[in-house]
């Protein structure tokens, strides 16, 4: 909230045209941030349209010397109004336009409790939503976002289980904050991608556009962060707890952004690697039969409008196996591939 929203916002109280929510906030703000005396809450109307009137005075002058960029100047109580401690010193004016300023968002939640709603994608589904911000994002199978009813204050956090794509609409003064497990993503306008399935053994955060700071936190303390540029990739390795951060190569790049587009881009993945990444496009099963096919390779390029069987079947010719189907589960069977 702006000095000039403060400014409109009492200039309403004053002529009595606030709606009865912004009236109940400045009451309780003011309410709240009385003296020990107490005085607000045994002013009469009269009095307290008076000491408002004052104030909305005093946020005028602070207003008109933001824009004439000079330097304060000190300003004294009107003498009629000097039997109030509220307002005995010009320290105490600005403390109360200051703590207008930072409570607003607080006042706004006792009256309005912010609520969050949940997006989810359903296996074998991808979907893309635009928050309220303007942040466009891509929702990968069997991934959910939590997010408020609106974004207070100065930040803008969600919660997400699964995979995203985000590019998070630029605001210098309020960072987007995405929570994933034990990680923290804090941007202010860049694009990347979130990989935090709760069975995978890691969490990836890979970065498109602009920059990012990434933070492992534990028992709600931070144990590191790192920043990530273009080309960069954190890893958060749960079993160690281990943070790190390395530079990816452009097909890294296209396989962690072509699966909100529909394709599934491939380069010497491991065959367990592909198959995650089928089983989520197309919400079926996969069973290896020996694990030695584990050591093998997949190099491609798919689309999930394709038939699932073909695809297997590509696979299949390029590793000597061969996949058995029953009902919506795949059985790969084959000697494994030399290493």
């Amino acid at each position: 909230m702006s000095l000039n929203d403060i400014n409109g916002l009492l200039k309403r109280y004053l002529d009595g045209k606030c709606s009865a929510e912004e009236s109940r906030l400045v009451e309780i703000w003011l309410e709240e941030n009385g003296e020990e005396n107490d005085e607000w809450k045994h002013m009469n109307d009269t009095a307290r349209k008076q000491w408002l009137s004052y104030l909305y005075g005093d946020v005028q002058k602070s207003i008109q010397l933001k824009e004439e960029d000079k330097k304060i100047v000190n300003i004294s109580p009107a003498s009629g109004l000097r039997v109030w401690k509220l307002m005995t010193s010009i320290a105490a004016a600005f403390v109360i336009i200051c703590g207008l300023y930072v409570a607003w968002p607080t006042l706004q939640d006792q009256i309005n409790p912010v609520t969050y709603h949940e997006l989810k994608a359903a296996s074998g589904i991808r979907k893309l939503f635009v928050l309220d911000d303007g942040t466009r994002l891509w929702l990968n199978s069997g991934s959910s976002l939590k997010y408020p009813s609106r974004f207070n204050g100065k930040k803008r956090e969600v919660y997400l289980q699964g995979e995203a794509y985000f590019e998070v609409a630029h605001n210098a003064e309020t960072p987007f904050i995405v929570y994933a497990g034990k990680l923290i993503t804090r941007v202010l306008g860049t694009s990347f991608n979130i990989k935090a399935y709760k069975d995978d053994p890691d969490v990836k955060i890979t970065l498109f556009t602009g920059k990012v700071e990434v933070i492992r936190k534990s028992n709600n303390k931070e144990r590191s962060k790192l920043i990530l540029l273009p080309n960069q990739e954190a890893t958060y390795r749960k079993d160690a707890g281990s943070l790190s951060k390395t530079t990816v190569n452009n097909s890294i790049i296209d396989y962690h952004s072509a699966w909100k587009d529909g394709k599934l881009i491939f380069d010497e993945t491991p065959v367990s690697e592909v198959l995650k990444r089928l089983s989520l496009a197309y919400d079926v099963k996969f069973i290896l039969a020996d694990e030695k096919i584990n050591g093998c390779t997949i190099t491609g390029a798919f689309n999930v409008n394709q038939n699932i069987e073909e695809i297997l079947k590509s696979i299949s010719i390029s590793m000597d196996g061969k996949f058995v189907r029953e009902a919506n589960e795949f059985t790969l069977t084959g000697q494994g591939c030399a290493k």
